[in-house]
C-alpha cells in the first residue's frame, strides 16, 4: 500500500475511488498490462524510480539503514518500489472477503482502508534492489582488485606497445560494472601478458600479482608464434582490435585491412625466407614453422587467439548463443524406467530443441541439471549450424577487406577461416559452460523465489484465535492474549518412537503436564457405538479399546481448563485422533462436572478442537534449542511442545530453527530445493523472517520472562545474534525488564534525546535507528510486571521515536480543546478517544504543517493510534480440513495427481466398492466398481476381485470431495478415488500428454512407432540353434 496515495486520504478529499472488485479478472489482467506498459514508457515515471532506488541504496549503505526501517519509516523515499503484491493487497470497507462485511459511513467511505485492514507486508522489491545493490558491491570491489593487478603490470611492462594494450584494458574496466564485461576485459588482458611473457618482458603468471618470478608454466604453443616474431606478421594481413571493435560498434565496414599483392602461401614463403628460416640451423630448430603451410596455419592461429580474446567479438558471440542456443535431452535406459510425468524429473525426459530463453523464470534447468546428475538423461546444447553460419558470416564481413580481386578474395577466405576458428573452436566452448552457468544461476533465483513464497506462509501465521466471550450480552467478543492450550501428537506406540503424546502449556508456553496415551496410539481403531441405534453414543470414554486414557485426558481437561485442544497433522492417524479428542472434549462439556469445575475458569465458554501443521514443531523438536530446554524429555514430548508455542507465538518458534545448525533448511518448501546453496537459501529465508519479524513486533519484555521467546530478538534490524545476545544479558540483570525504549540508548548526544547511563543501554544511534521501532516495550502478560507502574504508550506502537513531532502535531490537532484549556495532550488519551482521531483530515493536518512529503508516514501514525500493534498477519492461524488431509498424507497438490501409480493394500470389500490403503502415503481410498475393468459388459463381482490383504497397482483417478463427502461433523471429506481399469493403467501416454507435453511445448516424446523401433534395435539378436544343439 503506497499511503501516498492511501483510500482514506482521496475519499477525504472528495477524490474518486476506483471499484477494484467490480471489475472481472480478465479486465483487471487488461488493466495491469496497459498501466504497465504506460509506466514503462513514461520517461518521467521512470526517472523517479530511478532516484528511489538512488535513495534507498544510498540509505542503505551510506547511512546504514536496513530494509524494513526504509520500508516503514522512509516512505516518502521509496516511491513505487514498495509496489504491492495481489496477496499483499489489503481489504477495504464495504469489500471484505469475510462474511461479515463493513458497512460504509462517514468515517470510513466505501473503499477506504481501516487499521483493521492492515496486512503484513513482503517489500520484494525493495529487497530485490538491496540485493543487487549487494551483488553490485560485490562486483565493485571485485574490480578495484583487477585495476589494482591492472596497474601493478602496468609498471612492469617494458614496451610502450605493451603499455598502451595494458592502459586500453584499464580504461574499459574503469567504464563497466557488468561482470560479463569485466570476464572479456580480463581475457583480453590475459592475452596482452601473454603476448609480453612470449617476448620475454614479464616474469609473471596470469597477469596477477606483484610482479615476483614465478616458475614457468606449461609449454604454450601460441608463446612460441609468439616469440618468433610471428605476431608481426599476423598484423600486417589483419586490422587491428581497437578497428575491428569500431567496425562492431557501428555494424559497417569502416577499417579494412590492407591485401598483400601475393597469394597466402607465398607471401608465408617471403615471410620466412625475411626471417632466415630457410638457413640449415635455422630450418632444423624452426621445424614445421619453416614451411609455408604450417607458418600460415600458425599466423592463423595467433589471429583466432586474439579474435577469441577481444570483449567485443565475446559480447557479440554470447548474445547471439542465447538468443539461438537449443536444448536437447534424450533418456537413458535408466531413465526410460524412472522417469514418468509424475517424477519430479519427468519434464526433463523429452526435450527436443528447447530454446534457452524459455529456461529464464523457471526451475526445469536445475531438473535436468539433476537428472543428468543421477544419469536419467544425456544434455546437450547446441547452436543452430544455420544460425552459427550467419553469426560467422555477418560478423566476418566486418574483418575483410571490401577488394574484388583474385589475391583479395584470397586473403578474405583466410580472415574469414580465422574467425570461424575463433568463434566456433576457441569461444563457442567457453560460451557454453558460461551459458550453463547463466541458466544454473536463474534457475537457482527463481527456486529461491517460490521457496520464499511458501516460507512466506508460514511466518504469516497468527496466533492461535481463541475469542473471550463477555458476561454481558452488549459487550464485543475480545481475543485472548494468552490462551492455554493441549497439544497432541501422534506416535506409533512402537519401541523406540512412543505413543501418542499430550502436552498441557499455559499461556506464556510453559509445560505444565503431559499425558502419553499407549490407547490412542498406532492403528487408532474407530471409536463403537456404546448407545442405541436411535440414541447412538460414541464416547471413547465408553469405548473399552479406549476407555483408560479417555478418562485421564478428560480429568486433564477439567484440571488445566485449556481453551484449545491441537492436534497435529503429521500422520494419516491423525484424523481419527482429532475426532476422539472432539468427542472427548463434547462428552466433557456435556458431564455436569464441567458446568461446575470448567465453565466458570474457560474464557471461550468451551474447548475448542483444532488441527494445527507440525512441520516446523518436528524441526524445533530435533534442534538444540529444544533438547537443550528438555533434555530428559522425548522428541515426541518436545514436538508437542513446539506444536503448542507455535499456537501461541509462530515467528518465536521458527526463527529458532535459524540458529547455528540452521534447522530452518530442512523444511520442504520446494522439490528442487536441495540443488539450492545453502548459504543462498538461508539468507533468503533470514530476510522473510526478518521482514516478519519488524512488521509483527517483539515484546522485549516478554522475552525476558520467558526464553524460548527470544529467537526473534536477533532478527531485528540493527541487531543480530551478537548484539541480541548482549541485549538479553543488560536487561537480565536489570530486574529481567525495561521501562522505556530510550533506556536502550548508550549515547548522550543523539537525534533521538539524551540516552541512559545504565547497564541496559547497549545500542548507538545507528542500532537504535535501525531496531528502536520494532520493540515492544509493556506489561502485557508477564506476571512479574503487573505490579509496575503504566508503561509508556509510544513504546507499545510502530512509532518510531523519531517521529514524536509528528506525534504530537496529530494529538495536538485532534484534541484541539484540551490544547486551548492547557492540558497536555498524550498518546494513552488519543487512544481512549478514537473518535477525534477518525475525524480528523490529515490531508489538511499535514498540508498546513508543511507536512505533506511525510503523508503516508502520518497515515501509518494514524492507524497506529486507533489500532495500537494491531495484528497484521491475516493468513489461518490453523489449517483448513484440506490442507490437513494434504499435511497428514505428506501430500501436495502437485504430487498427489490424477493419473498416479500406486501400490494398494485391500482392507475392505463391500458390493459396490472396494477400500484400499494407498502403500506410499498411508491414505485412504476406494475403488468403484465401475473403475474395475475396461469392459463396458463384463458383471464385476467386487468379493471375487478383490480379497481383503490383497495386494493391487491402481490409478488414481480423482482427488476430492464427493457429492455427500460430509461427515458426522459436517466437514467435508476428502476421498481419493483409484481405477484398476487396464485401459487406464495402460495408457501412458494420456498422462505425459496433460503433464509433460501440454506445460512445454518443447517435450515431444517419441510416437508409438518409433518407441518399438528403438525397443527392437535394444534388444539382443536371437540367433537360431544348430541342429545339434536342438538334438542336445
Amino acid at each position: 500500500m503506497d499511503l501516498r496515495n492511501n483510500r482514506a486520504v482521496l475519499a477525504r478529499r472528495g477524490r474518486r475511488i476506483p471499484e477494484r472488485f467490480s471489475k472481472s479478472r480478465e479486465e483487471l489482467a487488461r488493466d495491469e498490462r496497459r498501466i504497465l506498459d504506460s509506466w514503462r514508457k513514461d520517461a518521467d515515471k521512470q526517472a523517479g524510480l530511478r532516484q528511489s532506488i538512488r535513495a534507498v541504496l544510498e540509505h542503505a549503505f551510506e547511512k546504514h539503514e536496513e530494509v524494513p526501517l526504509q520500508a516503514m519509516f522512509r516512505k516518502e523515499q521509496c516511491g513505487e518500489l514498495l509496489s504491492l503484491r495481489e496477496t499483499d493487497r489489503p481489504e477495504t470497507t464495504g469489500n471484505e472477503h469475510k462474511d461479515v462485511q463493513t458497512e460504509p459511513d462517514e468515517r470510513w467511505p466505501r473503499g477506504t482502508i481501516q487499521p483493521k485492514h492492515r496486512r503484513i507486508r513482503r517489500w520484494d522489491v525493495l529487497w530485490a534492489v538491496y540485493n543487487w545493490g549487494t551483488r553490485f558491491m560485490e562486483l565493485y570491489r571485485r574490480r578495484q582488485k583487477r585495476i589494482e593487478v591492472y596497474n601493478s603490470i602496468y609498471e612492469q611492462a617494458a614496451t610502450d606497445e605493451e603499455r598502451d594494450a595494458i592502459a586500453a584494458c584499464h580504461d574499459q574496466l574503469m567504464l563497466t560494472y557488468n561482470p560479463h564485461a569485466i570476464d572479456d576485459i580480463d581475457a583480453k588482458f590475459r592475452y596482452v601478458t601473454d603476448l609480453a611473457k612470449a617476448m620475454g618482458d614479464l616474469n609473471v603468471e596470469n597477469g596477477g600479482g606483484s610482479g615476483t618470478a614465478r616458475r614457468p608454466g606449461r609449454p604454450n604453443s601460441l608463446r612460441r608464434f609468439l616469440k618468433y616474431g610471428l605476431g608481426e606478421a599476423a598484423r600486417d594481413i589483419s586490422i587491428s582490435m581497437q578497428q575491428f571493435k569500431e567496425n562492431i560498434d557501428h555494424m559497417e565496414l569502416r577499417n579494412m585491412p590492407e591485401d598483400p599483392s601475393v597469394s597466402p602461401l607465398e607471401w608465408a614463403e617471403q615471410q620466412i625466407s625475411a626471417r632466415g628460416f630457410t638457413l640449415e640451423e635455422e630450418r632444423a630448430r624452426m621445424g614445421a614453422l619453416a614451411k609455408p603451410d604450417s607458418f600460415l596455419a600458425a599466423v592463423k592461429e595467433i589471429l583466432a587467439t586474439e579474435l577469441a580474446a577481444e570483449p567485443c567479438l565475446r559480447q557479440v558471440v554470447r548474445s547471439e548463443l542465447y538468443q539461438h542456443a537449443l536444448v536437447t535431452t534424450t533418456p537413458t535406459t535408466a531413465g526410460e524406467e524412472v522417469l514418468d510425468p509424475f517424477h519430479p524429473y519427468g519434464i526433463t525426459k523429452h526435450l527436443v530443441n528447447k530454446r534457452v530463453q524459455t529456461l529464464e523464470g523457471t526451475d526445469t534447468w536445475l531438473r535436468i541439471l539433476a537428472a543428468e546428475k543421477q544419469g536419467y538423461i544425456k544434455l546437450e546444447i547446441t547452436w543452430p549450424d544455420d544460425n552459427l553460419k550467419i553469426t560467422v558470416t555477418n560478423v566476418g564481413e566486418l574483418y575483410i577487406s571490401d577488394n574484388i580481386a583474385d589475391v583479395a578474395t584470397k586473403w578474405n577466405s583466410l580472415r574469414k577461416e580465422v574467425l570461424s576458428v575463433a568463434v566456433r573452436r576457441k569461444l563457442l566452448p567457453v560460451m557454453l559452460q558460461e551459458l550453463r552457468a547463466r541458466l544454473t544461476s536463474n534457475a537457482i533465483d527463481t527456486v529461491l523465489g517460490v521457496a520464499g513464497d511458501r516460507f512466506w506462509q508460514f511466518v504469516c501465521q497468527p496466533p492461535i484465535k481463541i475469542m473471550e466471550v463477555p458476561d454481558e450480552q452488549d459487550q464485543e467478543p475480545v481475543q485472548m492474549e494468552a490462551p492455554r492450550v493441549m497439544a497432541v501428537v501422534w506416535g506409533s506406540g512402537q519401541q523406540g518412537e512412543g505413543p501418542t503424546t499430550i502436552v498441557q502449556l499455559d499461556g506464556q508456553g510453559n509445560l505444565k503436564d503431559l499425558l502419553t496415551a499407549a490407547q490412542l496410539s498406532g492403528n487408532i481403531p474407530r471409536t463403537v457405538n456404546s448407545g442405541s441405534r436411535e440414541q447412538p453414543v460414541f464416547d471413547p470414554a465408553a469405548d473399552p479399546k479406549k476407555s483408560r486414557d479417555s478418562h485421564k485426558l478428560r480429568e486433564k481437561i477439567l484440571e488445566h481448563k485449556p481453551n484449545a485442544i491441537l492436534v497435529g497433522t503429521s500422520s494419516p492417524q491423525s484424523k481419527q485422533l482429532k475426532d476422539d479428542m472432539e468427542k472427548i472434549s463434547q462428552y466433557t462439556e456435556s458431564d455436569s462436572r464441567f458446568k461446575e469445575e470448567l465453565l466458570p475458569h474457560l474464557e471461550n465458554k468451551r474447548v475448542e478442537v483444532m488441527w494445527a501443521d507440525d512441520q516446523a514443531a518436528a524441526l524445533w523438536a530435533n534442534g538444540e534449542a529444544a533438547k537443550g530446554e528438555f533434555p530428559d524429555y522425548s522428541f515426541l514430548v518436545r514436538k508437542a511442545v513446539g506444536l503448542g508455542r507455535i499456537a501461541l507465538d509462530p515467528l518465536a518458534v521458527i526463527a529458532t530453527l535459524c540458529g547455528r545448525r540452521k534447522e530452518i533448511l530442512s523444511l520442504r518448501l520446494h522439490e528442487m530445493q536441495d540443488r539450492l546453496p545453502r548459504e543462498a537459501l538461508a539468507t533468503r529465508l533470514e530476510q522473510t523472517l526478518i521482514t516478519a519479524v519488524a512488521q509483527v513486533g517483539v515484546d522485549i519484555n516478554a522475552m525476558a520472562a520467558n526464553p524460548w521467546r527470544q529467537a526473534p530478538l536477533q532478527l531485528v534490524p540493527g541487531l543480530g545474534p551478537r548484539k541480541a545476545r548482549a541485549l538479553l544479558a543488560a536487561i537480565a540483570a536489570n530486574d529481567n525488564h525495561i521501562k522505556t525504549r530510550v533506556d536502550l540508548l548508550k549515547q548522550d548526544d543523539t537525534p533521538f534525546g539524551a540516552g541512559a547511563n545504565s547497564e541496559v543501554a547497549q545500542m548507538g544511534p545507528t542500532v537504535f535507528r535501525n531496531a528502536a521501532p520494532f520493540l515492544r516495550v509493556r506489561r502485557g502478560e508477564v506476571a512479574a510486571l503487573q505490579n509496575e507502574d503504566e508503561f509508556d504508550a509510544l513504546d507499545d506502537a510502530r512509532i518510531h521515536p523519531e517521529n514524536e513531532a509528528l506525534l504530537q502535531v496529530i494529538l495536538e490537532e485532534a484534541f484541539p480543546d484540551l490544547v486551548e484549556a492547557g492540558a497536555g495532550v498524550d498518546m494513552r488519551t488519543a487512544i481512549e478517544a478514537p473518535l477525534n482521531l477518525q475525524q480528523l483530515d490529515l490531508w489538511a493536518v499535514a498540508d498546513a504543517n508543511n507536512f505533506m512529503f511525510k503523508l503516508p508516514t502520518l497515515v501509518d501514525m494514524l492507524h497506529e493510534l486507533l489500532a495500537p500493534y494491531g495484528e497484521v498477519r491475516q493468513g489461518l492461524p490453523t489449517p483448513t480440513e484440506e490442507d490437513a488431509f494434504y499435511l497428514r498424507h505428506g501430500e501436495t497438490r502437485e504430487s498427489l495427481k490424477r493419473g498416479k501409480l500406486v501400490d494398494a493394500k485391500v482392507v475392505w470389500v463391500g458390493e459396490t466398492e472396494a477400500k484400499v490403503i494407498i502403500q506410499q502415503n498411508g491414505m485412504e481410498a476406494i475403488i468403484p466398481q465401475v473403475l474395475v475393468s475396461s469392459d463396458p459388459a463384463a458383471a464385476i463381482i467386487m468379493s471375487n476381485q478383490f480379497k481383503i490383504g490383497q495386494m493391487v497397482t491402481a490409478r488414481i483417478n480423482d482427488t476430492g470431495d464427493q457429492e455427500t463427502g460430509y461427515d458426522e461433523n459436517q466437514r467435508r471429506r476428502y476421498v481419493v478415488t483409484l481405477t484398476t481399469r487396464s485401459q487406464d493403467l495402460t495408457d501412458h501416454e494420456k498422462y505425459e500428454r496433460m503433464y509433460c507435453s501440454s506445460v512445454d511445448r518443447s517435450y515431444r516424446p517419441p510416437d508409438r512407432q518409433q518407441q518399438q523401433q528403438q525397443a527392437a534395435q535394444a534388444m539382443p539378436v536371437l540367433r537360431p540353434a544348430s541342429r545339434v544343439q536342438l538334438q542336445k
